[in-house]
This record gives C-alpha cells, structure tokens and sequence, in this order.
C-alpha cells in the first residue's frame, strides 16, 4: 500500500465494487467458516484477494444478476482485470486495477 494506507480514489471506487460482490456471493451462495481480503500494491498496480472456504457448486447468475462476468467488463474498462478460482472448497476471486493515472 502507499505510505498512509491511501490507494488514489478510483483504484478505490473500483476495488470497492469487487469487494460488495465478494462480499454479496461470500454471504449469499457459500457456505464459508472464514473469508480473506488482501489489499496490496507493488508498482502502479493495487491487487485485492478475496478468498473463502465455502465455494460450492457454480450456479448460473439470474436474468437480474451482471456478478463477476460484469464487474470482469468494469474492470477490463478501467485498465484491471478480474479472475476467480476455485479449488476444493477454496473460492479466490483477485481484482487488479491501475493506481497510476
């Protein structure tokens, strides 16, 4: 992270998105003892991970639903990228945006 912990305001905006859908899907569609967020920044790029226990089958999103394939296209917009994982019961979803302007 840069000195006092600060990432420039729309790295921020956009990690906050990643964060409330981690968040929502953690709550809503597993069934996790334990949830990680990692926030890091090495070079003009900030990286969050977030990862939990509860991954269980996928399911499709409903017709309502834009989840991780819209927040990929948010991102993939403002320079990031999106990617999930899942292995065993380990669900990872890593964000990545750019902090340089």
């Amino acid at each position: 992270m840069p000195p006092g912990g600060e990432l420039p305001a729309e790295a921020a905006t956009q990690l906050a998105a990643v964060l409330r859908e981690a968040g929502t899907n953690v709550l809503r569609h597993s069934r996790a003892g334990w949830c990680r967020i990692e926030i890091t920044q090495e070079e003009d790029v900030a990286r969050m991970t977030v990862t939990n226990d509860g991954a269980q089958a996928p399911t499709p999103p409903d017709r309502h639903s834009h989840g991780l394939r819209g927040l990929a296209e948010r991102l993939a917009l403002a320079g990031g990228e999106l990617r999930t994982h899942r292995e065993g019961g380990v669900f990872t979803v890593e964000a990545t945006v750019p902090t340089a302007p």
